[in-house]
């Protein structure tokens, strides 16, 4: 037999396994069909995403760097910090869509490399990290 240990649950969401084991064929104990949901929900959120669900996704695609939709993307120029983000399919600036290479090249009135001056945070990171970087 495999050790077990005690989860602590509130007593609502115990109440309504025993009511709903009582009222179905199930025979098993309450602590096996705990742990058969627990292990269905892991392998769950362990699964890829459907493809369809994929394909909803927005995001901007960058050569070979995609940035999916809620990138934040920041340039500095003169000492002047800008801000970007990918809504939807595009990389949107005050309002209007634009490419990273354009909007460098917009902020800083002449021709630059995108990829060496947009800082790129993804959504749910925390780091800032430089577009060569993720490039390579």
């Amino acid at each position: 037999m495999e050790p077990t240990i005690s989860i602590p649950i509130t007593f609502r969401v115990f109440e309504n396994l025993c009511r709903f084991l009582d009222g179905s064929t199930v025979s098993e104990e309450v602590a096996k069909v705990a742990s058969k949901a627990i292990t269905a929900w892991i392998e769950q959120q362990s699964a890829p995403p459907p493809e369809e669900s994929l394909a909803l996704l927005g995001g901007y695609q960058w050569k070979h760097l995609f940035l999916p939709e809620g990138t934040k993307l920041r340039v500095v120029v003169k000492r002047k910090t800008f801000h970007a983000s990918v809504v939807g399919d595009h990389v949107v600036f005050n309002g209007q869509a634009t490419s990273p290479a354009s909007l460098v090249n917009q902020l800083a009135s002449t021709k630059r490399n995108a990829w060496k001056h947009i800082w790129i945070l993804l959504p749910g990171e925390t780091r800032w990290q430089l577009a060569q970087s993720m490039r390579e």
